[in-house]
């Protein structure tokens, strides 16, 4: 396979999802769909794939970097389960 046949297959694959992730997102937008038909939410607003997607496949909430105090806690709680 040539890299410029990859890099094709890698923009596909980007632009068209195959596999679970694939088949749960056109679940999601599907009961989107069907829910803003007939059945609405209380405030009148539409209904999106994200609120039918698990959240697996959300990306990770970001962490914030470890302070100085963290690091204090840390070492504190390691000693005293040494003793």
């Amino acid at each position: 396979m040539s890299s410029s046949e990859f890099s094709q297959w890698q923009e596909f694959m980007r632009v068209e999802t195959i596999g679970p992730g694939g088949e749960v997102e056109r679940w999601a937008s599907l009961m989107a769909a069907l829910a803003n038909g007939p059945l609405r939410k209380k405030s009148k607003a539409m209904f999106t794939v994200d609120d039918y997607m698990p959240r697996r496949w959300a990306p990770p909430p970001k962490k914030r970097p470890a302070s100085v105090r963290d690091a204090r806690a840390f070492v504190k709680g390691l000693r005293s389960k040494g003793n």
